[in-house]
Order: structure tokens, then sequence, then C-alpha cells
């Protein structure tokens, strides 16, 4: 009995290690059952995809952040190369009142020209005013007017109708030649308007921006 009973409690002590023993090596696997566990719940569903996030950019139109130019693809130096070719001189671009600014002027002793062009940036032009100033009668020098300004109410901008918007003012100025005597038109959605003060002959293309 004393064998037996030795021997009873050597196989319950065997068998007491051997369950710590498996209880021991469970927890490990617990463990990475809860880690699967885990990253399944934090990993993204199938109906999503992984695509790198866009950055959303502003609307031009909305924003205000870009303008678009009275005459938009028409820069100054255009302006300037076709008037110089009359024999004007121009001034170099000047920022005033967050407008640039750039004078050109043909004088002679009989008449005057000047042509003036405004735009928010100095790429840009939103507004050319085209004056003829003489010093005798206006309609002795219609036919020289009529070039220049035609020439410039031709120049080429984004929808421009070059030909067309010419053509009228070559055609308008003999008719305006007496103060308060104006005209009006538009072209490709752009605004012309001629008129006469004694001895002036005003040319105006687009609008003054905000």
């Amino acid at each position: 009995m004393k064998y037996v009973s030795c021997f009873t409690l050597f196989l319950t002590a065997l068998f007491l290690v051997a369950c710590s023993h498996a209880k021991a090596n469970d927890q490990p696997l617990k463990d990475e059952m809860d880690l699967s566990l885990a990253l399944k719940k934090a990993a993204p569903s199938s109906s999503l995809t992984m695509e790198p996030v866009q950055k959303e950019t502003s609307n031009p139109s909305k924003t205000g952040g870009n303008y678009l130019a009275s005459l938009p693809g028409l820069s100054p130096s255009e302006v300037v190369s076709l008037i110089e070719g009359y024999g004007f001189d121009c001034t170099l671009p000047e920022l005033n009142n967050k407008r640039t600014t750039q004078y050109c002027d043909l004088t002679t002793d009989e008449y005057q020209f000047t042509v003036s062009i405004w735009g928010k940036t100095a790429e840009s032009v939103d507004l050319i005013e085209a004056v003829a100033f003489y010093y005798g009668e206006l309609e002795d020098y219609s036919d020289l007017t009529a070039v220049i300004f035609g020439n410039i109410g031709g120049l080429s901008y984004q929808n421009s109708v070059t030909q067309k918007a010419k053509t009228w003012v070559q055609e308008t100025i003999p008719s305006v030649q007496n103060s308060g005597d104006e005209a009006i038109n538009i072209f490709g959605g752009v605004h012309y308007y001629i008129y006469a003060m004694p001895s002036i002959q005003v040319l105006e293309i687009g609008k003054l921006q905000k």
C-alpha cells in the first residue's frame, strides 16, 4: 500500500506539473488570438479602397484667387508693339493703386495721340484708352485716327472678332466728331466706346477691374 500510495502521489504530482505547463503554453496562443482579432477589427473593410487622399483645391471662380482680365489673352506688350510701329514712345509699366499702367505718346505740331493701358497685373489688360487731340479740325485728321484707332480696336484677345471690331471702329470715327457724340458696341464680350469732346476723340476698349 505504501508503494501504491507513493506511486499515486507521483502520478498526481506529474499531472499537476503537466497541467501547469499546458496552461502556461496556452497564454501566448491566447495573446496571439487576441492580437489577430484586434488586427482584423482594425483592418479596412473590403468595400473601402486604399486610394491616396486627394487634397481639395479651391475653385478660382468662387474664391476670386485668380481674376479674368477684361481683355483675356492680350498682354500690354502686344499693344505697345503695335503702336510703336506708328512712332509712339511708351513708358515702362508702373504699379499705381494696385493697377499696372503704361502710357504711350505720339506728338507732332498738328496733333497728339496718347494710349493708356491698365491691368491688374503686368501681363494683363483690362482697359485701353486711346485719345486723339488735334490743333485743327477733327475732320481733317479722321482718316489718320481711323487707321490708328482701328488697328487698336482690331487687337486679338480671347473670343475676339478682330476684323468686325476693327471695321466698326474705322467706320464709326468719322461720325463721332462733335462734342457729345458717342457710339457703343460689344465684340467678343468686350465693351467698345467711342466719344468726342472739343478737338478730341476717344476710344475705350474694356473696363477697369475693381
